[in-house]
């Protein structure tokens, strides 16, 4: 706690949220007081594991149970932040080492599925023990990233975050839906644990969501057979230095080309009123 507070304490503005997972507390206890912070916890029935939340006392917000990962050896939060205009849920997550990396996949995709249908902005964030240095290797966390990537939803941390014997692992992981947001991610050399903490600045000056704006990808007159064609000379045509490259610089290569390709066959456009009224109908 003397190392927590440490951490909190010189900040000019302190956090409005300080996520804490594997903090390995009893079964039945619950995590120590913050001064000007309200605190959340999930246990665990293992001596690994815990997750739990410290929220500014400004803040409302509602532990969304209803959303939580139906899955053994993988404590989680969820919690939505009520404001006026923000519609906005936070995931803490511990995932144990050893739990299937396909059900944790699926369960994750399932929550973030509900999640965007009700057009909220995310943020998952924890101690997922799926080292995505190691994508280029196995097949299975290659999936896992792939499958994320067909949600919409993106890493924000792609370097190491645990070094342990010059072994470096990028396992505490922050994932959002939410890149029309400033954001700026930190990762702090601090010995609060063998884990470096994660800081993650938001713009709140962007976290407005205006729920009158809706917009999707117009589809109507997509040339299939150009699309196909421009995709293939994309791929063909990958740079030289390619190979070299980390399996975070892949990722967002190949995602600005889709994007690019989207953007130019499949343009963002806006629902007109009578279309979207046309869309909430069942």
């Amino acid at each position: 706690m003397d190392k927590l507070e440490e951490i909190v304490t010189p900040c000019s503005t302190p956090p409005d949220i300080l996520a804490l997972w594997e903090i390995r507390i009893k079964e039945t206890s619950i995590i120590a007081a913050l001064p000007g912070y309200n605190s959340i916890n999930e246990n665990s029935q293992t001596k690994a594991g815990v997750v739990g939340a410290y929220i500014k006392n400004n803040l409302k917000y509602l532990q969304r149970r209803d959303l939580q990962f139906k899955i053994h050896e993988c404590e989680n939060i969820l919690l939505e932040i009520l404001g006026k205009r923000q519609k906005i849920i936070i995931g803490i997550v511990y995932r144990h080492t050893q739990y299937n990396i396909d059900e944790f996949s699926q369960s994750l995709s399932e929550t973030i599925t509900k999640i965007e249908k009700n057009n909220y902005a995310y943020y998952v964030l924890g101690d997922i023990n799926i080292n995505l240095l190691n994508a280029t290797n196995d097949s299975r966390i290659q999936q896992y990233m792939d499958t994320l990537c067909s949600l919409g939803c993106y890493p924000i941390i792609n370097k190491p975050t645990r070094v342990v014997n010059e072994a470096e692992s990028c396992i505490d992981r922050v994932y959002t839906n939410n890149l029309s947001t400033e954001i700026k991610p930190y990762i702090m050399l601090h010995d609060i644990s063998d884990h470096y903490p994660i800081y993650l600045i938001v713009s709140k000056a962007q976290l407005k969501r205006d729920v009158k704006q809706r917009y999707f990808r117009d589809t109507s007159n997509v040339n299939i057979s150009a699309f196909d064609r421009d995709l293939h000379e994309t791929l063909d045509s990958l740079p030289m230095q390619y190979s070299e490259w980390n399996v975070n610089e892949k990722f967002d290569f190949i995602a600005r080309s889709m994007k690019s390709l989207a953007d130019t066959y499949m343009p963002v456009r806006k629902y007109t009123r009578r279309e979207y009224k046309l869309k909430l109908k069942p």
